[in-house]
C-alpha cells in the first residue's frame, strides 16, 4: 500500500485509546501525549516523583545518594564531589558540556512558566522544591 494511503487511512482511524495511539504510531505513549500541555505535564512529573519516592524507600540509606538537579546546576563542582565520594572513584569525567548551569532557572524568563509555577507553589513546596 503507498505510504500516503497509509497515512490516510491511519488518520481517519477512530483512536479508542492512547494505546490504540502508541500502537498505530510505534511508540507515542499516553504519557508522552500528556505533556502536550502544562497541567498534563505537571501531572506526569508528579506520578514519577512520587513513584520514584516510593521506590527508594526500600533502598538502604548508604546505598542512596539523592541529589537535587539545581544544586547540580548551581554548584556543580561540589555535586560532582559528592557524586565521586559516593561512588568511590577517583574521578569522573561528563563528556560535552552536557550541564549547562544557565538552564536551572530558565522559566524565569517566561511569564506562562511564572504564572504555573504560582498556580502550584502548594504542591512544589509539598515535593521540596
Amino acid at each position: 500500500m503507498p505510504v500516503a494511503s497509509s497515512l490516510f487511512e491511519i488518520t481517519n482511524k477512530v483512536i479508542e485509546s492512547t494505546d490504540n495511539l502508541s500502537n498505530i504510531f510505534g511508540g507515542i505513549s499516553s504519557a508522552s501525549l500528556r505533556c502536550r500541555n502544562l497541567e498534563g505535564a505537571f501531572s506526569l512529573w508528579e506520578e514519577y516523583l512520587l513513584e520514584g519516592r516510593k521506590n527508594i524507600q526500600s533502598v538502604k540509606s548508604d546505598n542512596l545518594l539523592k541529589l537535587k538537579f539545581e544544586k547540580l546546576l548551581d554548584n556543580t563542582d561540589s555535586e560532582i564531589e559528592k557524586i565521586k565520594t559516593f561512588l568511590n572513584i577517583e574521578s569522573l569525567s561528563i563528556g560535552g558540556n552536557y550541564i549547562k548551569e544557565d538552564r536551572g532557572n530558565a522559566y524565569l524568563e517566561n511569564k506562562d512558566l511564572l504564572i504555573f509555577k504560582e498556580k502550584k507553589a502548594e504542591k512544589l513546596r509539598k515535593y521540596g522544591f
